[in-house]
C-alpha cells in the first residue's frame, strides 16, 4: 500500500510524504505506483523550476519522497501543492482503499 501524508498548516498544503508500493500490478506494470510517483516527482521539479521557494527534500532507494516547504510560499507553490493533493485524491477515489492511504498531518 502507498502511504501519502499531506503536510498542512493554517495557510494550506506545505508538503507531502509518499512511501510504499501499491501492489496493484506486478513491478513495471503498476499504474497506481507510476501515477503517484509521477505526480510527486513532477510537483517537486515544478516548485524547483518555477519558483525561488525553499524546501527540504529527502528520498531513498525504496521510493520514499518527503518534501516540506521551509519558507513562506509563493502562490505558484501553493497551486502546485494543491494540485498534488487533487491528483492523489483522484487516484485514491479511482483505485480505492486497497492501494493508497491518505493522511493529513499538521506541521
Amino acid at each position: 500500500m502507498i502511504a501519502i501524508i499531506l503536510y498542512k498548516r493554517e495557510a494550506g498544503n506545505v508538503g507531502f510524504c509518499v512511501s510504499g508500493h501499491a501492489g496493484y500490478e506486478t513491478k513495471g506494470k503498476d499504474i497506481v505506483c507510476a501515477s503517484v510517483s509521477v505526480l510527486a516527482i513532477n510537483t517537486v521539479n515544478a516548485i524547483k523550476s518555477f519558483t525561488d521557494d525553499r524546501f527540504s527534500l529527502q528520498y531513498d532507494e525504496d521510493g520514499k519522497i518527503d518534501m516540506l516547504m521551509k519558507t513562506t510560499m509563493s502562490p505558484t507553490s501553493q497551486v502546485l501543492l494543491d494540485t498534488f493533493e487533487l491528483g492523489m485524491t483522484s487516484i485514491y477515489e479511482e483505485y480505492g482503499h486497497d492501494y493508497i492511504n491518505i493522511k493529513i498531518e499538521e506541521v
